[in-house]
């Protein structure tokens, strides 16, 4: 079935080849449907900090996603909804040690 596969998280475990006794952080970047989301993890699995852009009021009078809107908005949206996420985690784009995309 579709839940035969279950995700299992190691700590402190990166496959980027960085010793597994270093804490890192990683800047996740969500834009593969209408809301801009954004968020830093640290190795540990805790949220430092997070942001989202939502669309829904765009596309709501449209009765659904509008693909061009949908682009046009995380374009305009991203780089504040970024800052957003790393003053929350009291953390600059520098101090991030990895970031992570939806592809799609």
């Amino acid at each position: 079935g579709q839940y035969k596969n279950k995700y299992v998280h190691t700590p402190n475990t990166p496959r980027s080849g960085l010793p597994a006794s270093s804490p890192f952080t990683v800047l996740g970047i969500e834009t593969s449907c209408d809301d801009t989301g954004v968020a830093v993890v640290s190795s540990t699995g805790e949220i430092l900090g997070e942001s989202l852009a939502s669309q829904g009021a765009i596309h709501s009078p449209f009765g659904g996603i509008v693909p061009g809107l949908a682009k046009e908005a995380h374009a305009e949206n991203i780089d504040a909804t970024v800052r957003d996420a790393l003053a929350k985690a009291n953390l600059k784009a520098e101090d991030v040690d990895a970031v992570a995309v939806t592809v799609g």
